[in-house]
């Protein structure tokens, strides 16, 4: 018993994302980032680290456990921005972030502006 697949296509087929064009370094957990970091040239690692942020696409499982680290970096101005890709209801959704996109703003202007969370930003 087996299977044989004929026909699929050749690697220059392969399209691939302007996120990941313009990135530097590919880090996350999943197994296609090693193949597309060799496909492309780019560094990988499998964890991402927090000191080396700009240019880089990350695949993250778990992104809630990473969002205060990016948030911190985008209010030191480590980064000027940051992509986050998703998929809600199984369709691409893309969003920048900057700076001042990270304190919901309060109607009530005596209030302490409040960070944004990653609950809100998957829930938007």
């Amino acid at each position: 018993n087996s299977l044989w697949i004929s026909g699929i296509g050749k690697l220059n087929d392969v399209q691939i994302p302007k996120a990941l064009k313009e990135s530097c370094r590919l880090y996350g957990p999943h197994p296609l980032l090693a193949g597309l970091a060799k496909l492309l040239g780019l560094a990988y690692s499998d964890q991402l680290n927090a000191q080396d942020l700009s240019g880089s696409f990350a695949w993250l499982e778990h992104p809630e456990t990473i969002w205060p680290v990016l948030s911190t970096a985008l209010l030191q101005q480590e980064l000027d921005e940051l992509l986050i890709i998703d998929f809600p209801n199984g369709k691409v959704r893309q969003r920048y972030f900057t700076t001042k996109d990270l304190q919901k703003k309060s109607w009530a202007f005596w209030k302490k502006a409040e960070p944004l969370t990653w609950q809100a930003i998957i829930s938007s």
